[in-house]
């Protein structure tokens, strides 16, 4: 449906919902502190690789804490950085562009050694469907 799949254990809910111009898809667990959602909007950029500087055209506010270049399966860049959100806490994030839809990947989990290495099983599973 949205052109990607990706792995994840039992217990988790999905929601799908508009939200704005883009939609949402959200990743819940009824007993563990862990969430992550997967925000998609067109973008009509031309560039294929997002940078720090490039998301703060757009959102000068947001801060990109630790940011780091890496790859999903199949080779689309992805800018991972850490973010704050004062009234949940410790964030990660996963940025990037694929057939002119930008991807937005936030998690968030109540310990920082579950955070980050959920966040890098998530990745490692995302893949996108061949066209």
């Amino acid at each position: 449906m949205h052109g990607f799949s990706f792995l994840y254990p039992k217990g988790f809910t999905v929601t799908t919902m508009n939200e704005g111009a883009g939609e949402v898809v959200l990743l819940e667990h009824p007993k563990l502190p862990i969430a992550f959602q997967i925000f998609m909007q067109p973008f009509d950029d031309a560039m294929t690789a997002l940078t720090p500087e490039r998301i703060h055209r757009d959102l000068p506010d947001l801060r990109i804490e630790n940011p780091i270049d890496s790859q999903l399966l199949g080779g689309t860049h992805v800018l991972r950085f850490s973010n704050a959100d004062p009234s949940i806490g410790e964030l990660r994030e996963a940025w990037f562009i694929h057939d002119g839809l930008l991807y937005q990947i936030t998690m968030h989990a109540g310990d920082e050694g579950v955070l980050d290495s959920w966040f890098r099983w998530l990745l490692a599973e995302f893949t996108f469907s061949a066209s």
